[in-house]
């Protein structure tokens, strides 16, 4: 179970997301901001978007993140905070409570 989280809305966020690697085939961008998580109805964070190239993220709807994360043995959790590290630099890193750390 994923800690509860507001939802934040971030298209530049997205777009930089879209321009990153894809976390399986390392194809690079464009690929599909991937929202790691189902929030029960709500539009999904933009800060739990994952890259994925199209094939890749279709895969992940048909299989479920838990079969897709051990099929590829990712995680998307540690990728996540990996990509925003990455985006902020070190900078706002507050914005990490999103996943409650």
């Amino acid at each position: 179970m994923h800690p509860k989280y507001s939802i934040y809305r971030d298209e530049k966020y997205l777009s930089w997301i879209r321009d990153q690697v894809c976390l399986v085939s390392k194809s690079p961008g464009p690929n599909d901001p991937h929202h790691a998580w189902n929030t029960g109805g709500k539009k999904p964070n933009d800060y739990l978007a994952v890259p994925l190239r199209r094939d890749k993220h279709d895969e992940c709807h048909t299989i479920g993140t838990e079969s897709f994360e051990k099929k590829y043995n990712i995680s998307f959790e540690l990728e996540i905070i990996r990509l925003l590290s990455r985006y902020f630099g070190g900078q706002n890193v507050s914005k990490l409570t999103v996943l409650g750390y």
